[in-house]
């Protein structure tokens, strides 16, 4: 499966676009760093699905 960002890429961010939908991918700051996941919210709890299906999902 071909990658969806690659190095190099530019990424525009809406900073404005903060409804948390379904398959929309965001780019969250976690963990000291920048990363783009896929963003659900259950409960309390955030879930970032990773762009990448061979990568851990993490729940915070």
């Amino acid at each position: 499966m071909e990658p969806m960002l690659h190095p190099g890429d530019i990424v525009v961010i809406d900073r404005d676009d903060k409804k948390i939908i379904k398959n929309k991918i965001f780019a969250i700051y976690h963990e000291g760093g920048l990363t783009a996941k896929f963003l659900e919210r259950k409960n309390d709890l955030l879930i970032l699905r990773p762009i990448n299906p061979n990568a851990e999902v993490q729940i915070i």
